[in-house]
């Protein structure tokens, strides 16, 4: 679950012990403030992993704590992506986008506005496409980012 109000922009290249929300642990900027710059261990600790309320003052005025994004499925390079905006645990909106990997296959997503949960979509896709990539899958073992 990141942030509702993160806008992840490339992944921060950074190996942790759990699997990171979106896939790859991010960098990027707060919808509520793109132009200020984000702590860096806010970042890594509450944009990237949401319910950040309690530790950061835009997160503590948005109406919902989390974004919760899942893979699934794929085919012939598009992503399904099934996304739920979330409040104290609880859903408060659910949908899905379909995410074409060639449009967020570089290192970073496309510079392009699009809003910030589509934003989450596609950095979940792209983490999803890279580590699918180069995860050799075998019996029982799927990519990180893969929630089938």
């Amino acid at each position: 679950m990141a942030c509702p109000l993160f806008i992840p922009h490339a992944p921060l290249g950074e190996l942790i012990a759990i699997a990171p929300p979106l896939g790859d642990l991010y960098d990027g900027v707060c919808d509520a403030d793109p132009a200020a710059p984000i702590n860096p261990e806010t970042l890594r600790r509450y944009c990237n992993f949401g319910y950040a309320r309690g530790h950061c003052e835009r997160a503590a005025r948005a109406d919902a704590d989390a974004v919760r994004v899942l893979v699934t499925g794929e085919h012939f390079g598009i992503v399904d992506i099934a996304w739920s905006i979330e409040r104290n645990h609880h859903p408060v909106a659910v949908g899905r986008f379909a995410v074409d990997t060639l449009a967020v296959d570089a290192g970073s997503l496309p510079t392009t506005k699009v809003p910030t949960l589509e934003r989450q979509a596609q950095a979940c896709a792209a983490a999803y496409a890279r580590q699918s990539r180069t995860t050799v899958t075998s019996a029982g073992r799927i990519p990180a980012a893969a929630h089938p």
